[in-house]
């Protein structure tokens, strides 16, 4: 006698609903997240370091104002500059000889306007130097 074999009735998912909802869910997420700010470093005061020749050195200073940073040249006794025109002194002073560049950053000053100075100098050599500290503590 022969057997009946039953069909099992296979059983299809259709996933397209499910990939729609997880990528509404992710440009959800996406677009709700808040991206955390930049974090602060505190950049301790340095116990040892070799000093510069202040003779050979164009000094270029990055002062915190209340609405974010401003460039002062000459240590920071001169007037509020761009960064072109930071550039600008630092070419002149380098032609006359000097072959050191200070930034001098004010310890609240945020990272990006050193970096972003320090990046557009391109001038063969010449040494780069960065110092922090506290203006406020000088006067």
């Amino acid at each position: 006698m022969p057997r009946n074999k039953h069909k099992k009735d296979e059983v299809n998912f259709d996933i397209t609903p499910m990939v729609d909802v997880v990528f509404l869910l992710l440009i959800f997420f996406m677009v709700t997240a808040k991206m955390s700010p930049p974090v602060k470093v505190d950049v301790p005061p340095s116990k040892h370091g070799a000093g510069v020749d202040a003779n050979k050195s164009v000094f270029v200073s990055i002062l915190k104002t209340d609405t974010g940073s401003k460039y002062v040249c000459d240590d920071g006794d001169g007037a509020e500059v761009t960064i072109e025109e930071a550039l600008e002194y630092i070419k002149a002073e380098v032609e006359k000889g000097k072959n050191q560049i200070i930034i001098k950053a004010d310890r609240d000053v945020p990272y990006l306007p050193v970096s972003q100075l320090a990046k557009l100098i391109t001038i063969e050599n010449t040494k780069l130097f960065v110092a922090v500290r506290d203006f406020d503590s000088d006067k």
